[in-house]
């Protein structure tokens, strides 16, 4: 069992280490600013999160053989953005 695999697991197990926020997928068109392509994001926003108020950002970056979902489950930054109130930014 791989460590994806084992996490996805634990997480499907226990109720009490889900994530209680959500995920919001973003993308940075080719045209802003000085991006030169686009760019595409997964969004983690704790479950306390009204819209208003600015969040801390945490930018969670994963190697070339990685995704964005695989950073999620090994991580947890998902769950570290629930305890802390911060939000979570993934390139996918």
């Amino acid at each position: 069992m791989n460590a994806i695999s084992a996490a996805e697991t634990l997480l499907s197990k226990d109720t009490s280490i889900r994530p209680k926020g959500h995920f919001v997928d973003l993308i940075l068109p080719k045209k802003a600013g000085l991006v030169r392509r686009r760019r595409d994001y997964r969004v983690y926003l704790p479950a306390e999160y009204d819209g208003r108020t600015a969040l801390p950002m945490v930018m969670v970056l994963h190697g070339c053989k990685q995704n964005n979902i695989e950073m999620e489950t090994i991580t947890g930054f998902d769950r570290i953005a629930d305890r802390e109130g911060s939000s979570s930014y993934i390139p996918t």
